[in-house]
């Protein structure tokens, strides 16, 4: 609380509060979206309603003013006046008008909570014992508003003032007179605290009592750098939603009730404020997608693959919570390397892809060290196969040619080591009761669905009969051939490639969207036997310990995100976010970053592995020296090509030029 306010409070016997958008704040951007949401509920369990009804709801509102006005010279009316006119001047039939009155006091209710910084002053006036009172113009019942005031902590004040319940109003200035003479005080007595200019200032003002404007949540917003800089407030004009009000107000109320810009340039807070506003909302709808496809496919169970499945497991378990009947759910340990390795039971065309695969140049001694063969004992065979040695490195066509020589004269030795390997990854299956069920479904962030692959082929083999389904946050057009051999397999954001808006998203930086899927350990390299127990063996983290917690603080900051998104929508089942509008905030971030976003994200190094070898490179980090730069082009474009986020590259390429 800012010492200004903290000064005047203390001088003055009463404070008075107003209560929307002061108080009470709601987890709707408008207050009129809480008409809409009447409308979807009055839907949702009865039958269809005029599609115009939040207009219609307003229009009532307006003209039963007028009405009043014309009839007594008042300005406040009622909710029961409202809705009479909605049935005796719009064609409301009385049943559906009652039915719709009793949701709206619901509606209210449900969706308004206190305003922490609010509640912050209204502790400091209870501690240095002032009286406090409550005024407010409103529709709405006495006894409605008490209700939540009380519920959001606010139950002990001396008197509420409602413009509905004494027919006076903050908008004429009249109740602020009728206060003062019910509280036995002089004006200078009160300070009264509200966000509308003229009814809360300008009008106590002008009858004596002191007065504090405090902006509204929205309006702060609005007017807020950061807020314009990441284009949140083009998501205000752009959607207009049930789902998107819902969340840009859970966006608005986090960040700006407080007068105090509280989004600081410390570095926790940048990533984990990035993930509340911007990834939070694309882990939710991603989950309730899985949670929906899942139920109604009749899975036994699902496994989440690690490591891109960490934090997916998370965020199912917050969400399946709120549902009746989720399928249960496990974090299996599993890679590439891991599953592919056992599932290999001759050295034909598809093993030899596999191994390899990459797309870093490696030496024939990291192709053969990567599954755990000793380049050393292979000296002979290395030369047999065209390499002068294992330090060589494998770039062009026919060194791929002569690798594949490789394998095929080690053939054996990889047989017999996918056959160690099977075992204990059968172990380890059946220790985690992958074994025991029918029909299962693994998650993963997908693009080719090689381990889901891997894995059905090794159970056939095996005379397995499990029932293997892929659920993905995205495939790639190379997942098409295993989807014609049988691959049952479905995707949230595209599927094979399509569609092409979502694929876009995914081109921008396909490496940021696994990095916010990270997990805190390694990859699994394969699984050993541990006195009675098979765990798996874990590879050093391909990332950095600071990459590792700039990535936990992102999704940090996303469940914190879900958390309250879900509260405030956990009574309405119907409220899915659209993915357009789920994925627009990291749309625009890979797409049209601020110049501290691209420093910020381009600094992460992103790491091609392959069981214990890797290779790493920073996601956007153009090199600095402007005049070497000017004279070694080619070398800025190689830069410039092998950037693996191309946007953040030139965003801060173009920063570096300018200010040198």
């Amino acid at each position: 609380m800012d010492h200004t306010l903290a000064k005047i409070i203390n001088t003055s016997q009463y404070v008075s509060f107003d209560i929307f958008d002061t108080a009470i704040i709601r987890n709707v951007l408008e207050p009129s979206d809480v008409f809409a949401l009447v409308q979807k509920q009055y839907e949702h369990c009865h039958s269809e309603l005029l599609p115009n009804y939040p207009k219609l709801r307003q229009k009532a509102e307006k003209k039963s003013r007028e009405k009043l006005w014309r009839r007594e010279q008042a300005s406040e009316v009622t909710l029961d006046t409202i809705f009479e006119c909605l049935v005796e001047d719009f064609g409301l039939n009385d049943q559906t008008a009652q039915i719709l009155k009793k949701i709206e006091i619901e509606t209210e209710g449900d969706v308004c909570r206190r305003n922490q910084f609010i509640f912050s002053v209204y502790n400091y006036c209870r501690e240095n014992h002032k009286q406090i009172i409550f005024i407010s113009d409103m529709y709405l019942p006495l006894s409605v508003i008490n209700k939540i005031l009380h519920g959001a902590g606010y139950d002990q004040s001396d008197k509420l003032f409602l413009s509905s319940a004494i027919g006076k109003t903050k908008f004429k200035g009249d109740i602020y007179p009728y206060v003062v003479e019910q509280l036995g005080c002089t004006p200078n007595d009160i300070l009264h605290i509200g966000d509308n200019y003229q009814s809360d200032v300008l009008n106590a003002k002008a009858n004596g009592l002191l007065s504090y404007l405090y902006e509204k949540p929205r309006q702060r917003a609005i007017n807020n750098f950061w807020f314009k800089k990441e284009n949140f407030h083009k998501l205000i004009n752009k959607y207009k939603s049930i789902e998107s009000s819902f969340y840009l107000a859970t966006i608005i109320n986090q960040y700006y009730c407080d007068p105090q810009d509280n989004q600081t340039s410390d570095e926790e807070d940048f990533w984990y404020n990035f993930g509340f506003k911007n990834v939070g909302i694309l882990f939710f709808s991603f989950m309730n997608w899985l949670l929906d496809a899942t139920t109604k496919d009749g899975i036994d169970k699902i496994f989440f693959l690690s490591r891109d499945g960490y934090i997916m497991h998370k965020v199912y378990y917050l969400l399946a919570g709120y549902r009746d009947n989720s399928p249960r759910a496990d974090y299996m340990y599993a890679s590439r390397r891991a599953l592919n390795i056992p599932s290999i039971f001759e050295l034909n065309d598809v093993a030899m892809d596999f191994l390899a695969s990459g797309t870093s140049i490696l030496t024939v001694s990291q192709f053969l060290e990567r599954i755990d063969l000793d380049p050393n004992q292979y000296r002979q065979e290395i030369q047999s196969a065209g390499f002068v040695d294992s330090h060589q490195e494998v770039k062009t066509k026919e060194d791929y040619i002569n690798l594949n020589k490789l394998y095929k004269l080690l053939a054996s030795e990889i047989i017999q080591l996918a056959c160690s390997e099977r075992i204990n990854l059968l172990n380890y299956l059946k220790s985690i009761g992958l074994l025991d069920k029918k029909r299962i479904a693994i998650v993963d962030i997908g693009w080719n669905g090689t381990m889901q692959y891997s894995l059905s082929t090794m159970l056939k083999k095996m005379e397995k009969n499990i029932e293997i389904k892929g659920y993905y946050f995205g495939t790639l057009i190379q997942a098409q051939k295993k989807r014609k051999q049988g691959m049952d397999m479905s995707s949230y954001l595209i599927d094979l490639g399509k569609p092409k808006y979502y694929k876009n998203l995914v081109k921008l930086c396909l490496p940021f969207l696994e990095f916010i899927h990270a997990a805190p350990h390694g990859s699994v390299h394969n699984y050993a036997c541990i006195g009675q127990e098979v765990k798996p063996v874990l590879d050093e983290h391909d990332l950095s310990l600071q990459d590792i917690k700039k990535a936990l603080l992102i999704q940090k900051g996303a469940l914190e995100f879900i958390s309250q998104y879900q509260k405030s929508i956990q009574n309405y089942p119907f409220i899915k976010p659209l993915k357009k509008m789920a994925t627009q905030p990291l749309y625009r971030v890979l797409k049209n970053p601020t110049l501290y976003e691209a420093e910020k994200l381009g600094d992460i190094e992103h790491s091609e592995s392959f069981g214990n070898i890797n290779d790493k490179r920073y996601i956007a980090k153009p090199p600095t020296d402007i005049p070497l730069l000017v004279l070694r082009f080619d070398k800025l474009f190689s830069s410039f090509k092998s950037s693996y986020w191309r946007r953040g590259y030139i965003k801060r390429l173009l920063a570096n030029i300018y200010s040198f």
